[in-house]
């Protein structure tokens, strides 16, 4: 059919309303604003406070509610989604061992002055930095920025 034919129908195709897809109707369709649709139909609500301030946190340190500390890190590894924080873990902790069954030499002596010379805050420090660094070793890096 002719561009002039195609016009004619008023539909874009070459065989009008007939040759319509399930997409074209989806979206000529006008939809209903957010607060009417099924919450199905909707995206869904982060369940986590976008900004977590100190405070939260050190109550849950206070607390000892290990849940809530662990999932503001999950939170923060996955760039605010909970699930890709846990994969993020996982994918640091493999690419660890990944390296380790190659069975390569070790500076033993330099992990060992680490642990025993350096503070708490520097060890943990490094710990996330590792993280970073290991994930950041697999190519799949989805961080928005650098540690």
């Amino acid at each position: 059919m002719s561009a002039a034919g195609l016009a004619a129908t008023g539909t874009g195709h070459a065989h009008g309303d007939r040759a319509r897809t399930a997409f074209d109707n989806e979206i000529s369709r006008p939809r209903r604003p957010a607060a009417d649709r099924p919450r199905s139909s909707r995206q869904p609500r982060p369940a986590y406070r976008p900004h977590v301030s100190l405070a939260h946190l050190l109550a849950a340190r206070a607390a000892c509610d290990k849940e809530t500390l662990i999932r503001y890190v999950r939170l923060h590894f996955g760039d605010g989604n909970e699930h890709a924080g846990r994969l993020e873990i996982d994918k640091a902790w493999v690419q660890a061992l990944d390296v380790l069954l190659d069975m390569p030499e070790i500076d033993r002596e330099f992990v060992h002055d680490t642990l025993t010379t350096k503070d708490a805050a520097t060890l943990a420090h490094l710990f996330f930095s590792l993280h970073y660094a290991l994930v950041r070793s697999t190519g799949e890096w989805i961080h928005d920025g650098d540690l």
